[in-house]
């Protein structure tokens, strides 16, 4: 995700909530909001892309309508 999305390292952690650890974990408490939220948009358009490639059949997910709202 973090390379096709073009997340830095922290924010990566950040999305999959992984602990920060040594020194970091202990000043570097900046939750990187902003920045997930870019990066997890990123990745759902990457993600709306690779399924619309998908050739649709009776079984597979239909993408033709917009997503729905964000809460």
């Amino acid at each position: 995700m973090r390379v096709r999305v073009g997340a830095i390292d922290e924010v990566a952690e950040e999305v999959v909530n992984h602990k920060k650890s040594g020194i970091v974990g202990v000043y570097n408490k900046y939750r990187y909001d902003k920045e997930k939220e870019a990066a997890l948009t990123k990745w759902e358009q990457l993600l709306i892309e690779i399924l619309k490639a998908i050739p649709e059949t009776d079984d597979t997910l239909c993408l033709s309508q917009s997503p729905a709202p964000r809460v």
